[in-house]
């Protein structure tokens, strides 16, 4: 409502949108696109995620008619399903002509760096090349309305300077977007709402409106440009009425309470800060619930495209109305958004405030009454020092000690509903963490100029997206900076090779779809690291041996285990379309 009366008024919306997990935001992506093409203001919408899979999940969602909310949307907005596309590293399994790099007008489902090369001016396509064609894909982004969806990622650390300028780009354009997110704390969105540098001060023609969730409904127009609504969903308060247990245990009781739960009847989740000890976890309750005929399912981003969607259509297939009827899921951080399916517990590592909300927020999300969440205590070094990898130390150190005292007072905590006050409110927690003066200078970071290098960093984005004479040679000065343009570090990505992949080399006609499902990434820090990967449905533990040739990285498997029959294994160029050893098609 706020949104059109500002399009009425002649403001061009800017909207944060926050709100709890399992409410559904995504929901609202068709839609905000249709008022603004109503007011011809957005000619195409692209709905940007963090990751591979959220990309995936939402455009199966569309194209399988998985959820009557999203297809109305589209039918308003007039968008048939022919032109819905995806756009990341991969193909999706039956929909390779739906692959959209160039960002044709459409609804366009995409990963963060996918969009963050385009909008910068360097379509992904052409990585490789010495010019660019940048104008052509980006006329279609700069008239397109814009969907950020799970906005805390793109907070994070690594992605800070790409987000700022985007969000500094789309300000100065005067275009409309709209983010989204069930984790950012006030210490965010104040900053946001007041335009403090380099977020950049508003244009008179712009209006930004934040949006989130909290007991007293109110709004407040600080100027003319920024509104803060607070509003509440009493309907769906009602429907997540859940009594929470919450308990901290220690890391040695974790099969035996998982055993305990499963023999309850409930559906697990398990949840690792680290895929070695996902690997592991997975492992041993294999081995003692398998045998009774309990499902384990085991993922990972270390996994080959193909054997991820073969486990996640498993668990699918043994849901009802998006309940995990039975079974156990071991997974890392991957499923903390975009599985939109309901488990009877959760088991996680202890971690920041963020990430534990969003895995708490794949239990009881379809009206269960019950949800119980068990944290586990964190390793310490030989000092007594909690462990915080692969967190930010103060950050985790904060969260995890305002959460052990609460938990230790009372185990009934609020894990969903900001609005609830007679427990203990996790998003009362984490409103305390971030508000801690060591803890708010970490997590804002570049935010308020951060470091010289990420400062330099952001700048030298804005710097390369203005440029309309961009060549190489600019990309390639910023990587040499930088690493990359969107990470800290390039992703590679490794295509697995057996008897098959030998077979398929030897053909003329190869393409690298053939390839991409027996593929997975890397970023490339992680180069000498030993990793879990699935193949076959098998799981090996591998360690990557690197030999770098221009811009094509060639690796080989050593200390291969559990009978793989992977010998070695090939990086495609970061391109993605540049296949190596030689011309292969697309």
């Amino acid at each position: 409502m706020e949104a059109e009366k500002a399009l009425d008024e002649g403001y061009i919306p800017q909207i944060i949108f926050i709100s709890p997990t399992a409410y559904g935001k995504t929901v609202l992506s068709p839609y905000f696109h249709a008022v603004l093409k109503e007011r011809e203001l957005a000619y195409s919408h692209i709905h940007v995620m963090p990751t591979r899979a959220l990309v995936e999940n939402l455009f199966l969602k569309i194209m399988e008619g998985k959820d009557p909310r999203l297809l109305e949307g589209l039918r308003r907005a007039e968008i048939p399903k022919e032109r819905v596309y995806y756009q990341h590293m991969g193909f999706i399994r039956g929909y390779s002509e739906y692959k959209n790099p160039w960002f044709k007008p459409g609804f366009i489902i995409s990963t963060a760096d996918s969009f963050f090369y385009t909008y910068f001016g360097i379509p992904v396509p052409e990585i490789d090349r010495k010019f660019f064609h940048s104008l052509i894909p980006f006329a279609s982004l700069v008239s397109s309305s814009i969907v950020l969806d799970e906005t805390h990622l793109l907070v994070e650390k690594e992605l800070q300077p790409a987000f700022l300028a985007l969000l500094k780009l789309m300000t100065c354009r005067a275009r409309p977007f709209l983010f989204i997110s069930a984790t950012v704390p006030n210490t965010f969105l104040d900053l946001l709402l007041k335009g403090h540098e380099p977020a950049l001060r508003l244009p008179s023609k712009v209006r930004r409106i934040v949006v989130s969730y909290g007991e007293e409904e109110d709004v407040t127009h600080s100027s003319e440009n920024y509104v803060k609504i607070i509003g509440r969903d009493e309907a769906f308060e009602r429907s997540q009425d859940v009594e929470w247990k919450t308990e901290i245990i220690a890391r040695k009781e974790l099969e035996d309470r998982v055993l305990s739960e499963v023999e309850s009847g409930k559906s697990v989740l398990i949840v690792r800060n680290k895929v070695a000890w996902t690997y592991e976890t997975w492992e041993r309750l294999s081995g003692l619930l398998e045998k009774r005929g309990i499902p384990v399912f085991f993922l990972t981003s270390k996994m080959t495209f193909d054997e991820r969607y073969e486990q996640t259509r498993r668990l699918r297939e043994m849901s009802v109305d998006g309940k995990v009827k039975e079974g156990v899921l071991v997974a890392t951080s991957c499923v903390e958004v975009g599985l939109d399916l309901s488990f009877g517990s959760l088991f996680s590592d202890a971690a920041p405030l963020p990430p534990l909300i969003q895995r708490a927020g794949r239990v009881a999300r379809r009206g269960e009454k019950e949800g119980q969440v068990f944290i586990l205590e964190p390793e310490k070094d030989e000092k007594g020092n909690v462990k915080s990898r692969p967190y930010r130390k103060v950050e985790f150190e904060a969260s995890w000690k305002k959460l052990r005292r609460a938990v230790i007072k009372e185990s009934e905590m609020e894990w969903r509903l900001p609005t609830r006050s007679d427990v203990e409110n996790v998003y009362n927690l984490l409103e305390q963490v971030y508000s801690l003066d060591d803890v708010k200078k970490e997590y804002l970071g570049g935010l308020v100029g951060g470091t010289h290098r990420r400062h330099g960093k952001y700048s030298s984005l804005l710097r390369i997206a203005l440029d309309l004479d961009k060549t190489s040679k600019h990309l390639r000065k910023l990587q040499r900076d930088y690493s990359d343009i969107v990470r800290d570090m390039p992703l590679l990505t490794i295509v697995v090779a057996d008897e098959t992949i030998e077979s398929l080399l030897t053909r003329d006609d190869i393409t690298i779809r053939e390839l991409w499902g027996r593929s997975f990434c890397i970023s490339k820090k992680e180069e000498h690291n030993v990793y879990k990967i699935a193949s076959h449905s098998k799981v090996q533990a591998v360690k990557l041996d690197f030999t770098h040739v221009g811009n094509t990285t060639y690796v080989k498997f050593s200390k291969v285990s559990l009978g793989s029959s992977a010998k070695d294994a090939i990086v495609i160029s970061r391109s993605v379309y540049k296949l190596i050893k030689r011309g292969w098609r697309d």
